[in-house]
């Protein structure tokens, strides 16, 4: 397998190479030529890779080659690291400032909530293929890929959280948002500040959904562990009324408010605004579109890297409500960086 991508990469050929959560099996997706594709609708077969904006084109690499492979890497723990990066000053006092401002947007009641993010750049020793293995080790719970095209570079993730499942008229996705570090034999303490912001996501997700199925089924909230990181979990279940409303569907989920925010076209401005860089792929969305007959996984694109030879660019964010905190927020930036760092 590993022979084969290093083939790839060698022909500067389009590739994907993923596994979904908690299986043993790696998936390949290649091209036979370095073409552009880009997804004209929800019918292409392939494998997706949407930007965080909406009005920019899906990228689709073409199933030209379709392989799967048995894994069995050794799994590694997933201790809460003890030591964290050092960030300068000023990007610190930067990213608390954007917060104390969309604070302040938030209690005028221009928004409810709103996302902010940052990027991180670090140098990294390592081999793209043994960053990679070593994101398949350490997160088996979370959708490992890694996406390769000459024209838009090297991408990798471990993302917890699915946009969309759909088979057979039936649709699953999840509500992911709240987060707050690991402590060994401690079980997770939730402030009103993340269940507030997790029942916003829930909320959306559930508006989003109503006006297109037959029914819904929302599951009980629970504590869920990513990595070193916990968060609130909620399922939720349905049956689409009619295949034809899945675009509209997607269109209304993408980007949800635990990447972006409420309202929603009001926080995308802010962010465009503000943030000061473009998200590109982060909190874009990614995953297979129609290698089986009607069936689709979709991921957020959350816990990702670019990388560009030995740089690592990687993306964190957090959801910023009336209640937030800039010292904590900023702290949990620090949190989630390193699922991504651990790995450099």
């Amino acid at each position: 397998m590993w022979n084969t991508v290093t083939t790839l990469l060698k022909d500067k050929l389009p590739f994907v190479l993923y596994r979904l959560p908690n299986t043993e099996e790696l998936v390949l997706i290649a091209q036979k030529d370095s073409t552009l594709h880009f997804a004209l609708s929800f019918k292409d077969e392939g494998f997706i890779f949407a930007p965080f904006d909406f009005k920019k084109k899906k990228v689709l690499l073409k199933p030209d080659t379709v392989l799967n492979f048995k894994v069995n890497l050794e799994p590694l723990a997933n201790k809460v690291s003890s030591t964290k990066p050092n960030f300068d000053q000023e990007t610190k006092e930067r990213y608390k400032g954007l917060i104390a401002n969309a604070i302040s947007e938030i209690k005028n009641g221009k928004l409810n909530k709103v996302v902010l993010s940052r990027s991180i750049t670090v140098d990294t020793k390592k081999s793209h293929s043994d960053i990679f293995q070593q994101l398949l080790s350490k997160y088996n719970q979370a959708f490992c890929y890694w996406f390769f095209h000459p024209e838009i570079g090297t991408w990798m993730g471990a993302t917890p959280e699915r946009l969309l499942g759909f088979t057979n008229n039936k649709l699953t996705t999840t509500a992911l948002a709240g987060t707050i570090p690991v402590e060994d034999g401690k079980k997770p303490f939730w402030t009103n500040k993340e269940i507030e912001e997790q029942n916003m996501v829930t909320e959306f997700i559930e508006a989003s959904l109503t006006p297109y199925c037959k029914e819904l089924n929302i599951s009980e909230t629970k504590s869920y562990r990513a990595a070193n990181l916990w968060h609130l979990k909620t399922n939720i279940a349905a049956e689409i009324d009619g295949e034809e409303k899945l675009p509209l569907i997607i269109e209304g989920l993408h980007p949800t408010p635990a990447v972006c925010g409420l309202p929603k076209s009001i926080a995308q401005t802010f962010i465009a605004t503000n943030e000061g860089y473009d998200r590109e792929y982060y909190t874009g969305y990614l995953g297979s579109l129609n290698l089986e007959k009607d069936k689709m996984d979709l991921f957020v694109n959350l816990r990702c890297m670019q990388l560009k030879g030995n740089k690592a660019t990687v993306y964190v964010g957090g959801g910023i409500t009336e209640s937030s905190v800039p010292e904590k927020e900023w702290e949990e930036t620090v949190n989630k960086s390193l699922t991504m760092l651990a790995v450099l």
